[in-house]
């Protein structure tokens, strides 16, 4: 099924649909890297916007767990 398949069928289930902007908008944003070598982000976000999705485009992840299996 695609998605306005999936959509219908929700909505008929009697869910309300409701739908995130594609790109968020930081307000306020400051950053400073502290005294132990930490990186301080603040930063404001809209409604229905996620810190964990913006945190996630700003740094590079590792999975160590992943490397060392390979």
């Amino acid at each position: 099924a695609d998605g306005a398949e999936i959509g219908s069928f929700l909505e008929r289930m009697g869910l309300d649909l409701a739908y995130r902007p594609a790109r968020a908008l930081l307000d306020d944003f400051y950053w400073q890297f502290c005294d132990d070598g930490s990186l301080r982000l603040d930063f404001a976000l809209g409604t229905g916007c996620y810190a964990t999705a913006v945190v996630a485009e700003l740094v590079q992840y590792n999975d160590v767990k992943r490397e060392r299996e390979n």
